[in-house]
């Protein structure tokens, strides 16, 4: 978009941005936004939930959603140059848009996200797994805690490393979700695993590059997740969102 449409005068913003009396839009009317909860409610709970009236705590969150919806219906009906543009009518073309690692952000949820909590905040920390604990086949709720350092030569029994196992506890159980819970994390010791295997390459291959490859496949098997500054990296080899969407940043929340 090279040119803008010249500035709208005063007096016409003014006839076109007073209020009107008349029926909302859908996306708008707080009333019709409840009554179409209430309506799927209804269809989703059966009869686990049949007080739908005005004092009920579940109807209370649900008239809180609703006006959140009416908001951002409200912003949404803004024509979409006046969101894009400032009031020279022109679009501010650096910086106009963040990257989706810094917008889409959410505190974690699944296991996967709980490592990457720690992954993006305790450098030191090389790779953590978390252990569903289960009683029968019915998950508790808790999680045990390995961690992998990325300084292989610490002892399991050090200040140090009890001071960042400490860390890495109080940063997983900070963020924990309702009913779950984190073991105090244990520290991995190094093991030796000896692969043997015979290959088979084409003619014009070059063994010391599959060689690497080979060992990049086995790390990546070990540590198949990667850290927010990862995206950056990928970033530079001009490798598009949609590749690694799935790599989101975890924030911590307050």
């Amino acid at each position: 978009m090279s040119e803008m449409t010249p500035a709208v005068p005063l007096a016409q913003q003014v006839m076109q941005n007073h209020i009107q009396s008349g029926p909302l839009p859908a996306e708008q009317n707080i009333a019709f936004l409840k009554q179409e909860g209430i309506r799927y409610l209804k269809a989703m709970a059966g009869q686990t939930w049949s007080n739908y009236n005005d004092s009920d705590p579940g109807v209370t969150i649900l008239e809180q959603l609703c006006y959140a919806l009416t908001e951002l219906g409200y912003v949404n009906s803004f024509p979409i140059e006046d969101v894009l543009t400032g009031p020279d009518q022109r679009i501010a073309w650096t910086q106009q848009f963040f990257a989706a690692q810094e917008i889409l952000t959410s505190g974690p949820v699944t296991p996967e996200d709980y490592q990457r909590l720690v992954l993006d905040n305790v450098p030191e920390v090389d790779n953590v797994y978390l252990t569903p604990q289960l009683r029968g086949q019915t998950p508790t709720g808790w999680y045990q805690v390995e961690v992998d350092v990325a300084d292989k030569s610490l002892p399991a029994q050090d200040d140090a490393v009890d001071r960042l196992l400490a860390r890495i506890d109080r940063l997983l159980n900070g963020q924990r979700n309702l009913g779950e819970g984190f073991l105090p994390p244990t520290l991995l010791k190094a093991q030796i695993i000896n692969v043997t295997a015979t290959l088979f390459m084409a003619p014009d291959a070059d063994a010391q590059q599959v060689y690497a490859q080979i060992n990049q496949a086995l790390a990546g098997y070990v540590r198949h997740l990667s850290g927010a500054a990862a995206i950056e990296s990928y970033v530079r080899r001009g490798w598009m969102p949609a590749q690694f969407s799935t790599d989101r940043k975890c924030t911590t929340a307050g």
